[in-house]
Order: C-alpha cells, then sequence, then structure tokens
C-alpha cells in the first residue's frame, strides 16, 4: 500500500524539491504498477475522482480547477475534519491533502481514512513545505502513499493522476488540448518517468 517514504534522497540545494518529487514519481510509478488485475481491461466509464485537503483556499481551489481541467472530478475541503467528510461521501480514488493544517493536520486525517473500509485502497498524496525525515515518517506511518514536497510542478501532478487513472482503468476525461500541442504535453508527461 505505501511508497517507501525511506529510498526518498534528502532534500538539499542541490536536489531540490522538483528532483525529489520527480524521484517520488518515479517511485510510485514502478510500485503501483501496471493495471488491477494485471490483463487487458475495459475501461470504466467514469473519471478519477481526486479530493484536494488542504487550508489555503486559494491553493485548494487553483489545484482542483486544474484537476477539472485534466479531465477529473475534483472535490475541495479546507480541513482535515471536513476533508474526511467529503472522502466519506464521495470515496475519491486520490487525495491530495497538506500535511499542516490546524485541528486536524494530513497525517491524522489520512490514519482516520485508512480505517474506513470503502477508503483503504485510496491513493494517499501528502503535498506538504516540511521535506524533513520525520514528516516522512509520519507521513508513511500514517498509511499516506507518496510524499511530495512544495512547490510540485503540475506535470508532476497530473502524470500521477493519469498513471492512477490508468492502473484503475478508467476512462480518461474529454482532452482539453487536441492540437499539436497536446502531443508535446503528452510527450512530457512521459520524460518525467525518465
Amino acid at each position: 500500500m505505501n511508497a517507501v517514504l525511506k529510498d526518498a534522497p534528502p532534500v538539499s540545494e542541490t536536489t531540490g524539491s522538483d528532483a525529489n518529487n520527480r524521484f517520488q514519481l518515479r517511485q510510485s510509478a514502478s510500485k503501483r504498477g501496471g493495471p488491477m488485475g494485471g490483463g487487458a481491461y475495459v475501461a470504466t466509464q467514469r473519471p478519477l475522482r481526486v479530493l484536494i485537503v488542504d487550508n489555503d483556499r486559494d491553493a485548494t481551489d487553483t489545484l482542483a480547477s486544474l484537476v477539472n481541467l485534466w479531465g477529473h472530478d475534483a472535490w475541495s475541503a479546507y480541513e482535515g475534519i471536513s476533508g474526511l467528510a467529503v472522502a466519506i461521501a464521495a470515496s475519491p480514488d486520490v487525495i491530495v491533502l497538506d500535511v499542516a493544517m490546524p485541528r486536524m493536520d494530513g497525517c491524522q486525517l489520512a490514519a482516520q481514512i485508512r480505517r474506513h473500509a470503502q477508503l483503504k485502497e485510496c491513493f494517499l498524496i501528502a503535498v506538504t513545505g516540511f521535506g524533513d525525515e520525520k514528516h516522512r515518517r509520519q507521513c508513511h506511518e500514517a498509511g499516506i502513499d507518496l510524499f511530495l514536497i512544495k512547490p510540485v510542478e503540475a506535470l508532476v501532478l497530473e502524470t500521477l493522476l493519469m498513471l492512477e487513472r490508468r492502473r484503475l482503468g478508467l476512462s480518461c476525461g474529454a482532452p482539453i488540448l487536441i492540437d499539436a500541442e497536446s502531443k508535446k504535453h503528452g510527450a512530457a508527461q512521459e520524460a518525467v518517468l525518465v
């Protein structure tokens, strides 16, 4: 269920958040693997459901707008307690959560989510400004699958969601870009995994 967070390189001036996040993306792609069931499948006709939980309203709303533009369904919550309520009601496939939130932080939220049967397989992605080993360990112990450090490139997050959609065998929403620019964009997604 959880990515091995201890394999992540220490974040330093030479690696930075971009290098760390790309490393985490590659680790996640290799650990979560291919489509569920291992064989050929027919895509389920629904988009990936994504919940964003962060007490920074602007960041949450911006990310939710991006997720919708990428063809997924996005929900927003601005604190851990309301995030848990939305997660229980919506049964998202992916939850992107901040670690440092008042009242119920991201680790407490993740631990609560993992207690609900319908949410046990949900892909939990922590997005935080804290890159130290202590926070990585706390996230891992709480049941968070992936630990990304702010700022996260939109391409990294978009690629993670695309990979999870494929792994679950879900249909893609209508593409926004339909010209040569989309082909270049798709190539960039694959390059992130290199």
